[in-house]
């Protein structure tokens, strides 16, 4: 073989070489972004790192969400002409939208509130309550 022809395996070899790095560089980098997407778009994330906003947040819509409820059912009957005599009050069911915002709320509250209370802890200098 001529000195060319050498000199192009030689490049060649040293081009696939860069060419195999870059591919496992790239795919470590892959790796890392999709641990960090992973964890971003943890709810539970959120909880550890923002407690304070989070539990507003579970409140905020837990009170919005009961105001809605309230309202809807607070909103008049459609009136009717036929007087009929009072029946008694029956408790009823609570709604499906009801119960799944009490589950919401309850999740939310049953998350946030250890970690309130680690924070409470640590912000009082975990000194006992007399």
């Amino acid at each position: 073989m001529d000195q060319t022809s050498e000199r192009y395996l030689e490049s060649k070899e040293e081009l696939q070489r860069r060419m195999d790095d870059t591919r496992h560089s790239m795919a470590d980098t892959m790796g890392e972004i999709k641990q960090e997407l992973s964890a971003a778009v943890d709810w539970e994330t959120y909880v550890q790192r923002y407690p304070g906003t989070c539990l507003l947040a579970g409140g905020a819509v837990g009170w919005a969400i009961g105001r809605r409820l309230g309202a809807l059912s607070d909103a008049p009957a459609a009136p009717s002409f036929v007087i009929r005599e009072a029946l008694p009050i029956q408790p009823s069911e609570p709604s499906t939208v009801t119960r799944m915002a009490e589950m919401v709320v309850s999740s939310v509250f049953a998350q946030a509130l250890p970690l309130f209370a680690a924070k409470m802890r640590q912000f009082l200098g975990n000194t006992p309550i007399l």
